[in-house]
């Protein structure tokens, strides 16, 4: 163990006898963790990101640098030993350290002591370190308000939805006769099939068309007569109620072309 170290820390420095260091608010809660998980083999690099960064991205060279910079502070005030790395898993205070931190009757209110610590055969105390409140929203906070929001309002659109495009009615879906032709809709609403209905019509269904179904989705099926065989299905679609007629009067010459 190294001669001659009184050990403290608080919000804002690392103290050793009478020299002293600043510290950043991340070196201080890294100090934190490490101090409260001492009677671990080590903290995981994970849980120390975690910790500090609050689930924000973190590049894997932050938490080293972090480290690398604590340490050159402790060297700074005359610990030569501070965090030590256990490859390939994480980190741990030193132990010496740690028990000149623990036994200094001037450690200052960041850190506070159990008063009963559990018996442990090493003889290490336990500390109960809380980390501070950051300011403002994390990365983390944002994402689950707007997961909620999203919650909150889907029912919302879709009842909005269900007010503008759909109409679940009974008259909705009921199929009508144009020009000799069966047309079916599925759940569109009135003023809307209305131009479904002024398209169809421009589109001069002939007798060589059965059956016309057009859904919500903008699927158009044609149902051809074909004679001397069974009724044969021809399928569209459209994006704008202006390319319906070209789709119906496509589909239409397709019905006519089979019967030649």
């Amino acid at each position: 163990m190294e001669q001659n170290i009184s050990f403290t820390f608080n919000r804002d420095y690392i103290k050793n006898n009478s020299a002293t260091s600043s510290i950043t608010y991340n070196e201080y809660l890294l100090l934190c963790l490490l101090l409260d998980n001492q009677h671990k083999k080590y903290t995981p690099r994970r849980d120390i990101e975690e910790y500090i960064w609050s689930g924000n991205f973190v590049e894997s060279n932050n938490l080293n640098t972090l480290i690398y910079k604590l340490r050159m502070k402790f060297i700074a005030i005359g610990i030569k030993k501070s965090i030590i790395n256990i490859p390939r898993k994480g980190y741990r205070f030193d132990e010496d350290l740690y028990i000149s931190l623990t036994s200094s009757q001037q450690t200052e209110s960041a850190i506070v002591l159990d008063e009963n610590p559990p018996i442990d055969p090493t003889n290490t105390l336990k500390l109960r370190v809380e980390k501070p409140n950051k300011e403002g929203i994390t990365r983390k906070n944002l994402t689950l308000l707007l997961t909620l929001l999203i919650i909150l309002l889907f029912p919302l659109f879709s009842y909005i939805k269900s007010i503008f495009i759909y109409d679940y009615s009974n008259k909705a879906h009921e199929p009508i006769v144009l020009e000799g032709t069966l047309v079916a809709f599925d759940y569109i609403k009135e003023n809307k099939r209305k131009l479904i209905l002024d398209a169809i019509s421009e589109a001069k269904i002939n007798a060589d068309v059965a059956f016309i179904h057009i859904n919500k989705m903008g699927t158009i099926t044609v149902s051809c007569n074909i004679k001397g065989s069974n009724v044969y299905n021809l399928i569209s679609q459209f994006e704008d109620i202006k390319k319906l007629p070209n789709e119906l009067t496509t589909l239409v010459k397709k019905c006519s072309d089979l019967n030649e």
